[in-house]
């Protein structure tokens, strides 16, 4: 892809990646599960967070072009894009709080602090790019921060898959932490 590539061709290629990353999750957690013969929590809600994430991600990534057909200007697109994505990321951070504070017991075993640690700086770095972007405040909206905020949902998604597959399950059905 060359540099300065149209923003619509990024897009459509991420809502590729995004379908491609949930089928493959979903198969990965399938298998897993027959291999195991039981669902553990952790496994089950880190499999909820790369459906959710990869999801958004394809939601996001379609977003833009239907304020486009609205007869949104360029500079409104990204900026009402930023905006609904950083309700999502504001939403889904709750959420996962609010969980946490109940004591449910698979966000608990799957927060340790340093991917704690990791997700509120990802939470956070994204927050501030999508509503500097909405905001206008760095150099006007644009399609660049708005592409930053969809590849923290990639990474999102990305670091729990790979916690799926490499913190799994031993042979005898017991976590291999």
């Amino acid at each position: 892809m060359p540099i300065g590539a149209d923003p619509s061709d990024v897009l459509l290629t991420l809502t590729e990646v995004a379908v491609a990353f949930a089928g493959f999750s979903s198969i990965v957690a399938i298998f897993q599960t027959r291999w195991s013969g039981e669902d553990a929590p952790f496994d089950v809600f880190r499999f909820w967070v790369m459906l959710v994430f990869g999801l958004a991600l394809l939601f996001f990534s379609l977003l833009p072009f239907a304020f486009h057909f609205l007869g949104v200007s360029e500079s409104g697109v990204w900026r009402s894009s930023s905006l609904c994505l950083a309700i999502f990321v504001v939403a889904n951070a709750l959420f996962i709080s609010r969980l946490r504070r109940r004591g449910v017991r698979a966000v608990v075993a799957s927060l340790d602090p340093i991917v704690s640690a990791f997700a509120a700086a990802t939470y956070l770095i994204n927050l501030g790019a999508q509503l500097a972007n909405a905001a206008g405040t760095l150099g006007g909206p644009g399609f660049g921060l708005y592409l930053v905020g969809l590849l923290m949902l990639l990474i999102g998604a990305a670091a729990n898959f790979v916690r799926l597959v490499w913190v799994g399950r031993s042979r005898f059905g017991q976590s291999a932490r």
